[in-house]
């Protein structure tokens, strides 16, 4: 028998900033992106928007070359973004709120980034 759990005893939500993806990913995110007539970017960004998915976004922007960490991880953040409103609209509260904070944890994450960047001269 599980213990009842008490607002003192919650689960600690694990939120960790997203690993490399699988190779395995990546090759799925190219041929699914290949079989819709898309580059490895525009599936990110469609995924992004519609059908928010998080893992297939994240494995499609690792082969895009060129493309700077902090726009990679700001474009997940709005995906997970995306993703905790489709699971509020599902009264999938707990869930929602997870993607939430990932989403606000990437968004620190190119803050952090950015300040460490040294500024352009216009």
């Amino acid at each position: 028998m599980e213990p009842k759990l008490e607002p003192g005893n919650q689960p600690k939500i694990d939120i960790s900033l997203p690993k490399a993806p699988h190779p395995d990913d990546v090759r799925m995110a190219l041929e699914i992106a290949k079989g819709a007539g898309q580059t490895p970017f525009e599936l990110a960004l469609r995924r992004m928007a519609t059908n928010p998915d998080p893992f297939l976004v994240k494995a499609a922007l690792a082969s895009c070359e060129g493309l700077g960490e902090e726009y990679r991880l700001s474009i997940l953040a709005q995906t997970y973004e995306n993703l905790a409103t489709e699971y509020e609209k599902s009264s999938r509260i707990k869930e929602g709120m997870e993607a939430r904070q990932m989403a606000e944890k990437l968004r620190e994450e190119v803050k952090k980034i950015n300040q460490n960047k040294p500024q352009e001269n216009q």
